[in-house]
């Protein structure tokens, strides 16, 4: 529920700023900060590689990406993952994070820095029985390509870093994630 409401947030900051740009600028240079405007809607997929106490698994996403300035953005994910823990159980891991994010546009290429925090509630099922909150930090590299003015397409590494808030400590996780993705921009 929380995360709902940081979202709205960022949403209605982007547009205040980007109002507030077009209503400082001549006509003519606000076309071009128009471009750099746009709603960004992503869906990516991969794999959660071996760790130490978990084996492999699928890990795939949606997020809304919002433009906040020249490079410069907010997104909002939602991540799950799936791995074997042991013999007797799978871990299945949704996540809801929140990062902020700088892209480099290189010709019809770019490339994206990631980084931020989000809530995981990991368990044996999808939803329900014996859960585990907890809090996550994660970074991510993507580098892109142009497909067309509205489509492209990334490659993505991501670490991230998940744990109880114990003081003596608890259950965590530090996966490294692979994936391949595309995002619509609008």
């Amino acid at each position: 529920m929380k995360f709902k409401y940081l979202f709205l947030f960022a949403l209605l900051y982007s547009s205040i700023l980007y109002a507030q740009e077009v209503n400082s600028d001549s006509p003519g240079s606000s076309q071009s900060k128009k471009i750099l405007r746009r709603l960004i809607i992503g869906i990516r997929g991969g794999v959660k590689l071996p760790g130490e106490r978990i084996d492999a698994g699928p890990w795939g996403g949606l997020y809304v990406n919002m433009p906040t300035g020249k490079g410069w953005s907010l997104q909002l994910e939602y991540n799950i993952w799936v791995a074997e823990r042991d013999l007797r159980a799978d871990l299945f891991a949704p996540e809801w994070a929140m990062l902020v994010a700088y892209k480099w546009n290189i010709k019809r290429t770019y490339i994206r820095m990631l980084g931020g925090i989000g809530g995981i509630s990991s368990g044996e099922s999808w939803f329900g029985g014996n859960r585990d909150f907890l809090l996550s930090f994660n970074i991510a590299l993507n580098v892109g390509f142009n497909f067309s003015k509205h489509i492209s397409g990334f490659l993505q590494i991501r670490h991230q870093r998940a744990a109880e808030l114990n003081a003596g400590g608890g259950i965590g996780f530090t996966p490294w994630l692979l994936g391949v993705g595309f995002e619509f921009d609008f």
